[in-house]
């Protein structure tokens, strides 16, 4: 019964919205997979199947595995370099680029290449394009530094 098309992810605790690729799973359209990392909504990434409220809050119903990397272009950094840099450093360990907008990238990685990997990968990545950050977006609880349950399997 799986049908192809978007959710909108409530981003953190405002009312904004960001729609991502996903598949539908429940006949009353609350269960979905998602097909892309999102790149503002924090806490899920490609792979996970999250239940969505009517309102767009949503929790993650089952964890695919994958780790959401934010890639962000400071002003003196040329969003595009960022991603050439990032891309290469990241498909290198099986990633892949999910999307972005302006200075923002959203890349996906499985966790199962391990924490270390990933890190060493966007420190490589920052080498060629000083300025720039990155953060993970759904490893630690939102607001905090504590990981999230599922992360532990993987460290």
């Amino acid at each position: 019964m799986a049908s192809f098309t978007t959710v909108s992810l409530r981003i953190d605790f405002n009312q904004e919205l960001e729609v991502v690729p996903a598949r539908c799973l429940s006949e009353n359209g609350s269960i979905f997979e998602l097909l892309a990392c999102p790149g503002l909504a924090e806490g899920a990434a490609a792979g996970d199947v999250v239940m969505v409220a009517h309102d767009g809050s949503f929790s993650v119903v089952r964890r695919a595995g994958n780790v959401a990397i934010h890639a962000i272009a400071s002003p003196e950094v040329d969003a595009d370099v960022m991603e050439v840099a990032f891309k290469r450093e990241l498909t290198r360990v099986g990633g892949r680029l999910d999307g972005g907008i302006g200075g923002i990238r959203v890349y996906c990685v499985s966790a199962t290449v391990g924490f270390p990997a990933i890190e060493a990968a966007c420190s490589a990545a920052l080498a060629s394009c000083p300025g720039a950050q990155w953060m993970y977006a759904n490893v630690y609880e939102l607001g905090t530094q504590t990981p999230l349950p599922w992360v532990l399997a993987y460290s």
